[in-house]
């Protein structure tokens, strides 16, 4: 080889070091790539309200025209008093008025509107950051320190839980938090009235499955329910509150699903809740 083509190849190989990265730096930027795709959103951005806003007030908001609130029908609240719950506790709070004691601390609740039997709404708190969940829809929910509040709006309504039940905070105050309100409203409380969740089990051919059991559970009650699918795959359940929340499960000896166990909000009487085999 000649000294012009050595130099020649020695220029090509320089440029192909610079374009093309490094095994480890390719793995290193898919690596980075799927940690930004898969951070989980936290709850919904709050709007910063001067003074002691209230449920009331968030619905006459939304009636005024407001597009934050104007999902809150109802003017009905869970208010949880003195700095709930003490930094560092996870405490469940019934829609009931009366006092939960936690680490010491006597937290008041405080009730607007129909006592709801069997709801609660669990908070956890570090510092001053909340995560909650709960048994009932809720609307928005106004966490206040001394003289301001954040107001976080959950359209559709939310149970909280990750992730948008997770992150929130009072604004930026030495005080911390002075309370915490559940908003909630008629058409999200459950009722008595009986509903039912219809629907066909298949395999991947879409033939229906016989003898599959399927099992419901009422989530805020504990209350269960079996029954089995027909010789062509149909199963119904009966006899369900409207309102509820349930899980419905299904099992099989013979066969795997996409999901196993369903979640749905029962507002009226569910068809063509199906499932499907993979194998």
């Amino acid at each position: 080889m000649n000294f012009k083509k050595a130099n020649v190849l020695a220029v090509i190989f320089a440029m192909m070091a610079i374009s093309i990265p490094s095994v480890s730096a390719q793995k290193s930027s898919r690596a980075m790539k799927a940690v930004a795709t898969t951070e989980a959103p936290l709850a919904p951005t709050p709007r910063l309200l001067e003074g002691n806003p209230n449920c009331k007030a968030l619905n006459e908001m939304g009636l005024n025209g407001d597009p934050d609130f104007d999902h809150i029908e109802d003017g009905w609240e869970l208010k949880l008093e003195n700095n709930p719950p003490p930094s560092g506790f996870t405490a469940s709070y019934s829609f009931s008025n009366g006092t939960t004691t936690v680490g010491g601390t006597s937290v008041g609740r405080f009730l607007v509107g129909p006592v709801v039997p069997l709801a609660s709404v669990t908070v956890t708190r570090s510092g001053d950051n909340i995560n909650w969940n709960s048994t009932l829809p809720i609307t928005g929910v106004i966490i206040k320190n001394a003289t301001k509040a954040n107001v976080y709006p959950y359209d559709p309504s939310s149970f909280g839980g990750n992730p948008d039940g997770f992150g929130l905070s009072a604004p930026g105050n030495p005080s911390g938090i002075s309370h915490i309100t559940f908003c909630f409203q008629s058409s999200l409380i459950p009722s008595a009235s009986p509903g039912s969740i219809m629907g066909r089990v298949t395999g991947p051919t879409g033939r229906g499955l016989s003898k599959v059991t399927l099992i419901s559970t009422n989530l805020a009650t504990g209350e269960i329910r079996r029954v089995s699918t027909n010789t062509f795959g149909y199963y119904f359940i009966e006899d369900l509150e409207l309102g509820s929340v349930y899980s419905v499960g299904i099992s099989s000896k013979t066969h795997r699903f996409v999901e196993s166990v369903r979640t749905v909000v029962l507002n009226d009487n569910l068809e063509g809740f199906d499932f499907v085999a993979i194998e």
